[in-house]
């Protein structure tokens, strides 16, 4: 089993990528949902992850 400081990792990321997803949701221009706050949320850290999962 993952010890607490992995899993609170691990939470963190998820975060960010979704975050980062709902950010480019926004930007899309037939988008579903807008979400104003998403790329703040994502930060540094989810568009490293989107750019990764995009790859």
């Amino acid at each position: 089993m993952p010890q607490i400081d992995d899993r609170n990792a691990l939470l963190g990321a998820t975060a960010c990528w979704t975050a980062s997803v709902r950010a480019l949701e926004t930007r899309r221009l037939e988008r579903l949902f807008a979400d104003p706050w998403a790329a703040d949320l994502a930060g540094q850290v989810g568009a490293g992850v989107t750019h990764l999962a995009a790859a």
